[in-house]
C-alpha cells in the first residue's frame, strides 16, 4: 500500500477504499470530518489536505498498530461484475457477454495487478482490519463504528439518508442494456473459480461464500 493515507488522529483511526466499494460515498460521509489525509515521508506522516480525500491508496505507517483501521469492502465477484461494467469494452453482445467478461478477468489477473489490490491482498496477511464498511450492510456497519457519533450526518439524524444516496453509481452504456440485473448470470465456474484462487485470504476473512456466485 502506498501514496495518500485518510486518518483521523484525533480518535486514532485510518481508513482504506479499494476500488468499486462505496468509496464515493464514504468521502460523502467523513467529509469535514477529523479525518485528514497525509502522505509518508521519510518514515513520518506528513499532512497534505485538511480534509478526507477521494483515494484508493493507503499505508501501514509508523505506529498504524495504535490506530482502527477501517476498510471499506464488497463481495470480490460482484466488485469484478462492477468493474466490468465500468470498462465497458467493445463489441460486446447478449450472447457473448459471459465470454467477454471472462477475457476481462483473465486479463486483468495477469496484466493489469488488480488495480490497486494487490496491495490489499498481501497486506491482509499482516493486519487484519478492525471495522469493514460493506456494501451489503452499510447502514449497519457505519452505524457501529465508534467514531459515527460524532459525525455530522449522525448527528444531524441525515446519516440514514446518505446512505441510501447512490454517489457515483455507474450507468450502463447502450451496448449495455442487456445485461442482467443478478450479477450472478455473469459467472461460469472457471471464472468463480479464478476469482477465488486469487481472493482466498479476502474471502476467508471477510466471511464471504466461494460458492456465493451460483444462482
Amino acid at each position: 500500500m502506498k501514496d495518500l493515507i485518510n486518518i483521523d488522529n484525533v480518535s486514532k483511526f485510518f481508513i482504506w477504499l479499494p476500488p468499486k466499494t462505496g468509496t464515493r460515498l464514504s468521502k460523502t460521509v467523513f467529509e469535514n470530518s477529523d479525518f485528514h489525509t497525509f502522505r509518508i515521508y521519510q518514515d513520518n506522516l506528513v499532512k497534505v489536505k485538511e480534509d478526507f480525500t477521494h483515494t484508493h491508496t493507503c499505508d501501514f505507517f509508523k505506529g498504524h498498530e495504535d490506530y482502527k483501521f477501517i476498510l471499506t469492502c464488497r463481495n470480490p465477484y460482484t466488485t469484478f461484475v462492477s468493474m466490468f461494467k465500468m470498462w465497458g469494452g467493445t463489441e460486446i453482445t447478449e450472447k457473448n457477454y459471459i465470454e467477454k467478461f471472462e477475457w476481462y478477468m483473465n486479463y486483468t489477473f495477469q496484466f493489469q495487478e488488480l488495480f490497486g489490490w494487490s496491495d490489499l491482498l498481501r497486506n491482509l496477511n499482516t493486519r487484519v482490519p478492525d471495522y469493514f464498511l460493506r456494501i451489503e450492510s452499510l447502514l449497519d456497519d457505519y452505524k457501529s463504528l465508534p467514531i459515527i457519533k460524532k459525525n455530522k450526518h449522525f448527528l444531524e439524524g441525515t446519516l440514514d439518508q446518505k446512505l441510501s444516496e447512490k454517489v457515483g453509481y455507474w450507468k450502463l452504456r447502450k451496448n449495455q442494456e442487456f445485461f442482467p440485473e443478478d450479477w450472478r448470470l455473469f459467472y461460469k465456474k472457471s471464472t468463480a473459480d479464478n476469482v477465488y484462487y486469487y481472493f482466498a485470504n479476502y474471502f476467508e476473512i471477510l466471511g464471504y461464500e466461494r460458492d456465493s456466485w451460483k444462482s
